[in-house]
């Protein structure tokens, strides 16, 4: 694909149409379509991620170019960094029209223009959904070979290796989920990203710097953006924090996780959330302490007590079967 830079742009007054003669039949139809790409990191020139972006200064969002003729093939493809300049495109929407006309009446008079009818534009909404859907399958290969790699490197606890492999896995489901997808199929790369994301969550856990942590928390937290019933998101969040010490909020996500319906009986989270808040020690099988800790939990301290109000499910159940073991027949 040829690289066009930004602002780049053609005098159509200027332009050699004598050359497109042994191209370019008598009354062929070409059609502009503007697609976005990844946002690239400024420095690495690397995809980034959706929570990264409003925390890179200067991130360059990318456009590409589809050209189609009237038998619905490619004519040409560009990528182009920032949003182009309307010399760029030739074309405005439809509910720019107003702004677009005078635009459109100011090119070279060798070129004509109109408004697509609606056959056409569903021709255009057929042919870029084709090909959205070759490049998101193609992304998904790729992402699902990555992935793959990731999991035999975490069994060999190869770190680094698992790390590098899940970014890959998880750029290349960004790559898929920029083009026009049907619903279905966003929500199933959407749930890929979340999964992709825990698991590189989880190789960072190995053996982690604080560094990783902080990685791991991000990691995480974009897992529940793209699912918010993704139990292993909450739990990456929750290992994360308690990690570097931040015990109160990592029971906060735990809690949070538990009282979304979907969660409400995860045992796994509720195993968690209880270790935190016995300090590791579990339920006591002490009628007095148990009891008191139970009070202290709920009632005295203020903070426990806001965090628990209302919860229930499986966390809630797990308390009242331990304190039926006391009670009188």
């Amino acid at each position: 694909m040829q690289k066009l830079k930004t602002g780049t742009s053609v005098d159509l007054d200027k332009y050699d149409y004598e050359f497109l003669k042994t191209t370019v039949k008598p009354q062929t139809i070409w059609v502009v379509q503007l697609e976005r790409g990844p946002v690239l990191d400024p420095k690495t020139r690397q995809p980034l991620s959706l929570d990264d972006i409003p925390n890179t200064p200067g991130a360059i969002p990318t456009f590409t170019l589809y050209v189609y003729d009237e038998k619905g093939s490619f004519r040409a493809t560009h990528d182009v960094e920032h949003l182009p300049q309307p010399a760029d495109l030739l074309m405005y929407f439809l509910h720019l029209a107003d702004e677009a006309i005078p635009f459109l009446n100011s090119l070279s008079p060798q070129m004509s223009w109109r408004f697509e009818t609606a056959a056409e534009a569903e021709f255009v909404t057929d042919g870029v959904y084709q090909k959205s859907t070759e490049v998101a399958q193609a992304s998904g290969k790729l992402a699902a070979e990555a992935k793959d790699r990731g999991a035999a490197a975490m069994k060999r606890r190869d770190k680094a290796q698992a790390i590098a492999e899940y970014t890959t896995a998880i750029e290349q489901w960004e790559r898929a989920i920029t083009q026009k997808l049907s619903a279905e199929d966003e929500k199933d790369v959407l749930a890929k990203l979340a999964i992709c994301h825990a698991n590189r969550a989880a190789a960072r856990l190995l053996d982690p710097s604080a560094s990783d942590l902080k990685e791991v928390l991000k990691d995480g937290q974009a897992a529940v953006h793209y699912k918010p019933d993704y139990a292993k998101g909450y739990a990456r969040q929750s290992a994360a924090l308690t990690r570097m010490g931040r015990t109160e909020e990592a029971m906060d996500v735990l809690a949070k996780a538990l009282r979304r319906p979907a969660l409400a009986e995860e045992e796994g989270l509720v195993d968690m959330l209880i270790d935190l808040q016995t300090g590791g020690r579990g339920l006591s099988t002490d009628e007095a302490t148990f009891k008191q800790w139970l009070i202290d939990l709920t009632m005295n301290d203020r903070a426990s007590a806001d965090r628990v109000l209302d919860l229930k499910g499986a966390w809630h159940r797990r308390l009242n079967d331990h304190m039926a073991r006391w009670k009188k027949i």
